[in-house]
C-alpha cells in the first residue's frame, strides 16, 4: 500500500479508472454528476465494478457487506471519501499487526 494519500490524488484516479472502464468523460466523473446520470444502468453491479478496479489498482480490500443499495456512494466525492477512510483504517491495521508481530519476535 502507497503510504498516504490525498482525496485530491484518490478522486483524480478514481476519475480516471471510471472513465476508462465505463466509457464515460473524465471532466463528468469529476464533475460531481451523481454516477447514475453518467453511467447508464448504474445499479450494484456497476458499483461492484468500481470497487473491484479500486482494489485491484489500489492493492487493497474494500468492504461493502451489508451495505444497501442506497448506502452505495452515489458520486466521486462519496466514493472518494468512503475509499479513503477503508484505505486509512487498512492501513492502521496492518501497523498494528506489524508492531504485534516485532514485539512478539
Amino acid at each position: 500500500m502507497k503510504p498516504e494519500l490525498t482525496i485530491d490524488e484518490v478522486k483524480n484516479q478514481m476519475a480516471t479508472l471510471v472513465s476508462e472502464y465505463m466509457g464515460i468523460d473524465r471532466e463528468l466523473v469529476l464533475s460531481g454528476k451523481k454516477f447514475d446520470t453518467l453511467i447508464e444502468h448504474f445499479d450494484s453491479l456497476a458499483m461492484v465494478e468500481i470497487q473491484l478496479l479500486l482494489e485491484k489498482h489500489y492493492d487493497v480490500e474494500l468492504n461493502f457487506e451489508g451495505v444497501d443499495k442506497e448506502a452505495f456512494p452515489t458520486d466521486i466525492d462519496e466514493l472518494a471519501d468512503g475509499f479513503l477512510q477503508q484505505y486509512q483504517r487498512q492501513k492502521n491495521q496492518q501497523k498494528t499487526e506489524l508492531k504485534k508481530e516485532k514485539s512478539q519476535a
